[in-house]
């Protein structure tokens, strides 16, 4: 059974018949005809393309009594590629699948792409991307993300984010952390280092330990 048999036997339950199958008189811009008039059977005929020859099938339901009653193009070429339209009310779609299974399909709920390999994207020049609702993103492999410039993030409410390896960040100049109230918190132990640390309070300042308090330098002053 053919890529183009298995997804008219999916779509619908109808029967399919024969119908506008182009001929040598309307064949203008398809290439040459080689009916003379005639319908060719199993509603296929050869043309000739700049590729080469290949095979098209135009069908159209007798009946609806599926989902898809009302596929007005159904085409398959010779090495594979498949196009439908399918214009029942309501569940109008457009599917367009290569031979290797990448496919798109539109209807009128939503858009599904599914690619076999690898999927590359070129923009010479902006890209603006609006969503209304939420977004999902799984990903399987690893995510590196390179930028030439700025980058900057605004986020009107919380930010979440939960790793449950390590987390490193490498900053080669300053680092600044802004809040109401700033709370660093650490299960086990929790180490600040520096060349020089210096803790400055407007207000009063409090260290407090469950155990022992060492304080140590070469010298130390308190005032």
């Amino acid at each position: 059974m053919s890529k183009l048999e298995k997804l008219t036997e999916e779509a619908t339950t109808s029967r399919f018949i024969q119908q506008n199958i182009p001929t040598e008189e309307n064949n203008e811009g398809r290439g040459a005809g080689k009916s003379k008039g005639k319908i060719l059977p199993d509603s296929q005929q050869q043309v000739d393309s700049a590729g080469g020859k290949h095979t098209e099938k135009k069908l159209v339901t007798q009946s609806e009594t599926g989902k898809y009653g009302k596929v007005r193009v159904v085409t398959e070429t010779h090495a594979g590629h498949v196009i439908l339209v399918d214009e029942t009310e309501g569940n109008e779609r457009i599917y367009i699948m290569h031979p290797n299974g990448t496919y798109i399909n539109i209807d009128p709920d939503s858009r599904t792409d599914k690619t076999e390999g690898n999927q590359i994207s070129l923009i010479n020049g902006d890209m603006q991307m609006e969503i209304s609702g939420d977004e999902v993103v799984f990903n399987h492999g690893e995510v590196k993300v390179t930028m030439d410039k700025d980058l900057t993030t605004d986020i009107i409410g919380n930010k979440t984010e939960t790793i449950k390896k390590a987390l490193t960040i490498t900053v080669t100049k300053d680092v600044l952390i802004k809040g109401k109230n700033v709370t660093v918190e650490a299960a086990e132990t929790a180490t600040v280092k520096g060349r020089d640390c210096l803790v400055d309070a407007s207000g009063s300042a409090t260290v407090k330990a469950a155990g022992v308090v060492t304080i140590s330098g070469a010298s130390i002053s308190l005032n």
